[in-house]
């Protein structure tokens, strides 16, 4: 995962939470992706960049209110988180981020 995904978050989420449960959060939002990517791994195509030509990036609900946007390389069979998010944001911003 691009370690900048989750400071990002982090650093939105500061005014909600105190560190501490702040840092279970993030714990527990690793700890959720990685098990269900491991689960099933090909999961549905992010609808905004869908909409827009771009049909390798996956996604997946989490913890009811995060989206993680991932890829999976066909070839090595690994899958890399790309960024984490609240479900309200747009995905716009990590698209412009990865260029």
């Amino acid at each position: 995962m691009r370690p900048t995904s989750l400071r990002i978050l982090k650093a939105n989420m500061r005014h909600c939470l105190d560190e501490p449960k702040l840092n279970v959060l993030m714990k527990n939002l690793l700890k959720e992706s990685t098990h269900k990517i491991t689960l099933v791994p090909k999961r549905p195509v992010c609808p905004e960049f869908a909409s827009i030509g771009i049909f390798d990036y996956l996604q997946i609900n989490i913890l009811e209110k995060y989206t993680v946007l991932y890829r999976v390389d066909c070839t090595s069979e690994q899958a890399f988180i790309i960024a984490v998010m609240r479900q309200k944001q747009s995905a716009e911003k990590p698209l412009v981020d990865l260029a």
